[in-house]
C-alpha cells in the first residue's frame, strides 16, 4: 500500500481539484458575461438547427403596425444563452415540409436580467399601446401587476422592432404612456 504525505494528499486530493473547480467558474463566468456583449455573432444565423448552447424559449410572428395581418416574413424568438436572455428578430427564408420554417438572424437584444417582479410584454399577445395607439412592435420590460388591474403600465425599459431597418430600436420611457394588457385581469 502506498502512502502518501499528509501535505502530498492535501495536494492532490484537495487543493488540485479546489484550483480546477475554481478556474473552471472563472472561466464560465468570463464567457457568459463575454456572451452578452457578443450578440452580433449570431446575426447572418440560419436555423434550425440552432447552435449547440443556444436554447429556443418560444417567439412570435411579428404583427406590422396598422396591419389586419401578421406578417409572416419576421419573427421574434426568445432564447438563452448560458445565463443571459436574447430576442432575434428573424426572417424566413424558407420552409422545410409543411410547417418549419427556416430562418435568419437579422438582429439581436441582449434583455438586461429582470428584476423581480418583472416581466417580458411583447407581441400582440399583450396588446401594447404607446401614448394610447395599439402597437404590436414594442417590446416591454415592466413591472408585473397584480391581478386587480387591467393594464400593465410600470415600464423600465421599451423598444420598437423596426422592420425597416431590421433591427431593436431602443425607445424612451419618459413621459411615455405605455400599457400592455393583463392577461391575468379578474382571474
Amino acid at each position: 500500500m502506498l502512502k502518501l504525505s499528509k501535505l502530498t494528499a492535501i495536494k492532490n486530493y484537495v487543493l488540485f481539484p479546489l484550483a480546477g473547480l475554481a478556474y473552471a467558474l472563472l472561466t464560465s463566468s468570463i464567457t457568459l458575461r463575454a456572451e452578452a456583449g457578443n450578440e452580433d455573432k449570431y446575426v447572418g444565423l440560419q436555423y434550425p438547427p440552432v447552435p449547440q448552447g443556444v436554447t429556443l424559449r418560444g417567439g412570435w410572428i411579428v404583427e406590422e403596425k396598422g396591419s389586419d395581418s401578421f406578417n409572416s416574413d419576421y419573427s421574434i424568438t426568445n432564447v438563452l444563452v448560458g445565463n443571459q436572455t436574447f430576442l432575434w428578430l428573424d426572417r424566413t427564408i424558407g420552409f422545410n415540409g409543411a410547417t418549419e420554417r427556416t430562418s435568419e438572424v437579422v438582429s439581436v437584444l441582449a434583455l438586461p436580467p429582470l428584476d423581480e417582479n418583472e416581466g417580458l410584454f411583447a407581441g400582440s399577445a399583450y396588446f401594447c399601446h404607446i401614448n394610447g395607439e395599439y402597437d404590436p412592435l414594442i417590446i416591454v420590460i415592466a413591472k408585473t401587476e397584480d391581478n386587480n388591474t387591467e393594464f400593465i403600465t410600470k415600464v423600465r425599459k421599451a423598444w420598437r422592432v423596426n422592420l425597416t431597418a431590421e433591427k431593436f430600436d431602443e425607445i424612451s420611457v419618459i413621459g411615455i404612456d405605455f400599457r400592455c394588457e393583463n392577461l391575468g385581469f379578474g382571474l
